[in-house]
């Protein structure tokens, strides 16, 4: 029900649209036409009763086409007054933020209230004792007559009132917001709890980032996987820095990225770093002596970190988005933190993830915007790292580990066409409903990669758990037609987590005979662990993202995604997920180079490189001597005879999943001076079929000539034995 004027309770600051809209409050603002002294939709649409610091505040919204004097009306909570006095106007859509504490409100939120309860100017008068108790209370709107207009009730809270239905709102948290949902039709005013259930949860300094659609030209998005490629890129976009840096990360412990962002900084890059400053199991030593060891080189480092018992609130949950703004113009996206199983060195066996590196600097205002919001260091949950406890002004970067695989099996791929971006960060973006919810619901193929996948979430204002309206999105496309395959990571820490959700959509296809697969990683898989969030809908909106398939992560923490419309990023992640969806029965192709002959005292120089593998080799061994032991482990290595004779020496490739193929090369060692080879007469033979058959390459190929000879080799090799 929509009614006339004034609002009531403990705190507030102007919200113009809430994220900064134009409208503005006069104090003694007069028009011809404009609307008379009460309005006719004038609502509480915010109040913070469980306060830290006596920073409670309140807000009012008008709802109306015409702005609203809001003199002499008043906000009461059953045992305090405020009221209005003079002139204040309030424009259409614009909120009026009233707080008792301004000075904390403008830590919280990075701007001044309008007005404070305690306001020298005299725009407010109080009567009585104004203060929302934790366990319950109420606050009512009053228009100058008097009339009740607004009213709502929370906790343990029995006050009556003619417009107000049904029991109480849930008490709040300790530095939680309550929030009347908002959606395109406006506010919501049934004078229910139901108003105030929004689906994310709203923190004492919260931030409301509206999602953001970019086009990018064609050669400017490049998209990319871990482990194959991704530090590649990382450390390629960070060495082409030249003003500033901003990077925010749950974890940040690769010894690689920090030594470049040393070398940055060092060079004269503004390099600042926000890290989460409690990572579910404690902030490994690692990531302790990396984050000390930049703070010490005077990188600006610091943690979102939360303590109600010091008066401190997270203005989110965790902060779990993985992304950089290099120079403003060139963003990184990840779903992988910046630690070395996310971006490593090692190409072949780490995390599972996607990353795009855009070049827009409208991506990059954006993301700096984010940044320099959360990491602002006037939030009382901005902690710099050099006063943490754990900062250590002793602490060295770690040695940036060797390579065991320095190839994976894709490269980067550089976009030919122009695509567009969208940039959603939560939990901003859902308010309502998870963000994904529509995405999900209307497409008619989907292919998913997630690493946690929760099948049932308890929401904030929630009875009890209910079936993850993600996956009951999935149900729904399926029996509307869609084709769906989706690898759970299959590691023992999310088995109780993954296994459940898994059952749940198997069994809902096999018995519906819908068109979906669902499974587990194969333990086969060199990939280590299933850390990505991705997903491709209809081979064309791309998705990379922090968020995993749980209630908290669009609720609650900072998370970041983007969605890529274009289907080469759809192709190139349909390939990356393929990989990881079909097991690996191909093997390697073995190739040690041709057949050779020298002298005694000749180095002899293997060159394994010619050797190849649908995905990416994993291992190279090579027996120089025949006795079934690796003597050189790597593409290239050298041999040097001990004496005059023919040498038997084998090349072992292997891939990720454990296929082997072997080829096999002669080595001819004469006498220093002589002319000529000698081996038996038998292998003398085979050898000049094999020969023979090395001639026919030019037809039938070179490989099938030497695969012949080889052979032939093994052959007299066992007659020789």
């Amino acid at each position: 029900m929509w009614r006339g004027c004034v609002p009531a309770v403990s705190s507030a600051l102007l919200f113009l649209s809430i994220v900064l809209a134009p409208h503005h409050v006069g104090s003694a603002v007069t028009a011809e036409g404009e609307g008379a002294s009460i309005g006719t939709q004038l609502l509480i649409t915010e109040f913070y009763p469980r306060a830290l610091s006596s920073d409670e505040y309140f807000v009012i919204s008008n709802a109306c086409t015409y702005r609203v004097n809001l003199a002499n009306c008043s906000v009461s909570d059953g045992e305090g007054t405020l009221t209005f006095v003079g002139d204040l106007w309030l424009q259409p859509s614009g909120s009026l933020f009233v707080s008792m504490n301004s000075t904390s409100f403008v830590r919280a939120f990075g701007r001044s209230p309008e007005i404070t309860v305690d306001d020298p100017s005299g725009r407010l008068s109080r009567t009585g004792t104004f203060r929302l108790a934790d366990a319950g209370d109420s606050l009512a709107l009053a228009s100058s007559a008097g009339t009740q207009i607004d009213f709502v009730r929370y906790g343990s809270s029995v006050e009556p009132s003619s417009i107000w239905f049904g029991e109480p709102m849930p008490s709040l948290r300790q530095g939680e917001v309550a929030r009347r949902i908002h959606s395109n039709a406006g506010w919501k005013d049934s004078d229910s709890a139901g108003d105030w259930a929004p689906f994310r949860e709203y923190r004492y300094g919260y931030t409301e980032f509206e999602p953001i659609q970019i086009g990018v030209p064609a050669g400017d998005l490049t998209a990319f996987t871990s482990p194959d490629c991704s530090l590649d890129v990382v450390l390629d976009v960070l060495r082409g820095s030249q003003r500033t840096v901003r990077l925010c990360t749950y974890e940040l412990s690769s010894a690689a990225v920090c030594h470049e962002l040393v070398a940055a900084s060092a060079r004269g890059v503004d390099v600042r770093i926000l890290v989460d400053g409690a990572p579910a199991g404690g902030m490994s030593p690692r990531q302790v002596d990396c984050l000390s060891a930049l703070t010490t080189a005077s990188i600006d480092v610091a943690t979102v970190n939360g303590n109600l018992s010091e008066k401190i609130v997270q203005h989110f949950g965790p902060l779990h988005s993985k992304y950089a703004v290099i120079d403003s113009s060139r963003s990184l996206i990840l779903s992988e933190n910046f630690v070395e199983s996310g971006v490593p060195e090692d190409r072949l066996m780490a995390n599972r993830g996607w990353g795009v590196c855009i070049t827009s600097s409208e991506a990059g205002r954006y993301l700096s915007s984010i940044f320099d919001s959360d990491a602002r260091s006037s939030r009382p949950d901005v902690i710099p790292w050099r006063i943490d406890p754990r900062y250590s002004s002793s602490a060295v970067l770690p040695e940036v580990p060797r390579s065991n695989h320095s190839y994976g099996a894709l490269a980067p791929m550089r976009t030919t066409t122009d695509v567009r971006v969208e940039l959603i960060p939560s939990p901003d973006a859902s308010e309502l409903s998870p963000f994904l919810f529509p995405l999900i619901r209307g497409s008619k193929s989907m292919i998913v990669e997630q690493f946690q996948v929760g099948l049932n979430w308890e929401g904030r204002w929630s009875s009890g758990p209910a079936v993850s309206p993600l996956l009951d999105a999935m149900v729904g496309a399926m029996r509307e037609g869609s084709m769906v395959r989706m690898l759970f990571d299959s590691s023992w820490f999310n088995a109780e987590g993954n296994g459940p959700a898994l059952r749940f959509l198997s069994g809902i296809s096999d018995n519906a005979s819908l068109k979906g697969e669902f499974k587990l990683m194969d333990p086969k898989n060199p990939i280590t662990v299933v850390h990505n969030k991705g997903a491709v809908f209809e081979g064309l909106r791309t998705l990379v993202s922090s968020n995993n398939w749980g209630f908290s992560s669009f609720a609650k923490n900072r998370e970041l995604a983007a969605i890529i419309e274009s289907e080469e990023v759809g192709a190139y992640f349909t390939r990356a997920f393929d990989m990881d969806w079909t097991p690996d029965v191909t093997p390697p192709r073995a190739e040690a180079g041709e057949d050779l002959t020298v002298h005694l005292g000749e180095v002899v120089e293997l060159n394994g490189s010619g050797s190849g593998d649908d995905r990416a080799i994993a291992h190279y061994g090579w027996d120089l001597d025949r006795d079934g032991k690796y003597e050189a482990q790597a593409p290239f290595t050298r041999f040097v005879p001990d004496h005059a004779g023919r040498f038997e020496i084998r090349l072992t490739v292997e891939d990720g999943w454990g296929n082997k193929d072997v080829d096999i090369i002669i080595v001819e060692v004469l006498p220093p001076g002589a002319v000529g080879g000698h081996g038996s007469t038998v292998w003398r033979l085979h050898y000049w079929v094999g020969l023979v058959a090395a001639g026919l390459g030019a037809v039938l190929g070179r490989k099938l000539a030497k695969r012949r000879l080889n052979r032939l080799r093994k052959i007299n090799h066992h007659r020789d034995t």
